[in-house]
């Protein structure tokens, strides 16, 4: 206990410390993200908040793992620097999206092939049990990019990303813990530490962002843990029936937001890559939700999610996706139909402009 004590403080101190260093040289070599009418803020802001994570989480988790029992700690290091390089390229000089891609693919590779990070059963979902080797590597090659992209894509406002993943490794970091892991439970409170940090200079109005950086870095460690979560919970004291959707479940933000976004830029013809403003977080700005006020919500959601989730745990794989994709798309798509009712009544006023204004006299006559 004592050790993850020591990560979550060290983290902590080391991203508070280091961040406003890294505003003050990001400002005098001009490392800032400019906006544009993609960009939700007005002004120019440092982007390498990233560079902060990476150090607090690095530091402290080096520091304070005693024993590999469960992971070869050496390969994530070594994969965590592949996508800090990556990360830290996009932040400052801007990388194509292959060239991103393939760094991802790399450190991927890296962790599946020599740290033999894979997912090698599905427990029963729809008939799959134990996975062969090949397709148990590509299996958890696609679904560490997946996560890491899907992490970068929601961080799209001040504290979201951030939140999201303080919420998500609290359940994992405190599972772990729980279960004996407790290698991989030092992990989770290093990167908790390490966000709580960048969280104070990243609220409204923020003061650095965390950039491309952070959240691949963010979306890596996160992904290794999912991956651990569901290798590990069968043979542990508690095990969970279902363990990939529930997995699914605990990331429902990031991979239900990205799996909506992709699906609808298909249907209209544009390449999933390609950028919008169709998140769930640019439609809670444009019901008039403040950054923060959104942030919280989908944490909030995110939250109250898992609890549901591991509640109805043994109900069934099938069922629980269902449960999971029913919720989700529910939460997602009240903010668009909202939206679009109230872009249909400004239509109509502009329409009937003096229909309206007689409808108006009448009620105010009437009352």
């Amino acid at each position: 206990m004592l050790e993850i004590i020591l990560a979550f403080i060290s983290s902590l101190l080391i991203v508070v410390v280091a961040i406003p260093s890294v505003i003050k040289v990001s400002y005098l070599k001009h490392l800032y993200d400019v906006p544009d009418e993609r960009k939700s803020h007005e002004k120019v802001i440092p982007t390498l908040g990233g560079l902060a994570i990476f150090a607090g989480f690095m530091i402290s988790s080096s520091l304070c793992i005693k024993e590999q029992l469960h992971f070869n700690y050496n390969h994530l290091v070594g994969a965590l620097m592949i996508i800090f390089f990556v990360g830290i390229k996009d932040d400052i000089l801007i990388t194509a999206p292959i060239k991103k891609l393939m760094g991802q693919l790399l450190a991927a590779g890296i962790l599946v092939v020599l740290g033999g990070v894979r997912i090698t059963s599905m427990y029963g979902f729809l008939g799959v049990e134990e996975l062969s080797p090949e397709i148990a590597s590509t299996l958890t090659v696609f679904t560490l990019v997946v996560i890491m992209n899907g992490f970068n894509l929601i961080d799209g406002i001040n504290w979201l990303s951030a939140g999201v993943s303080i919420i998500v490794s609290s359940f994992l970091g405190a599972w772990f813990y729980l279960t004996g892991y407790v290698d991989l439970a030092v992990v989770s409170a290093s990167l908790i530490g390490s966000l709580l940090g960048f969280l104070w200079f990243n609220k409204t109005p923020a003061k650095i962002f965390m950039g491309d950086t952070g959240s691949l870095i963010i979306g890596l460690i996160i992904g290794v843990q999912t991956i651990f979560f569901i290798e590990l919970s069968p043979n542990s004291t508690w095990g969970i029936n279902s363990v990939p959707i529930v997995a699914f479940g605990i990331l429902i933000v990031p991979l239900f937001d990205t799996l909506r976004v992709f699906i609808f830029r298909a249907l209209n013809g544009k390449s999933p890559l390609n950028p919008d403003k169709n998140h769930i977080h640019h439609r809670l700005l444009e019901l008039g939700f403040s950054h923060m006020k959104a942030s919280i919500s989908i944490m909030i959601f995110n939250t109250l999610f898992i609890v549901l989730i591991y509640s109805l745990r043994n109900i069934g794989s099938l069922e629980l996706l269902a449960v999971e994709v029913g919720i989700a798309g529910l939460f997602s798509f009240i903010p668009s139909i909202i939206i679009r009712k109230k872009n249909d009544k400004k239509a109509l006023q502009v329409v009937h402009p003096e229909q309206h204004k007689k409808s108006k006299k009448n009620n105010s006559i009437a009352s």
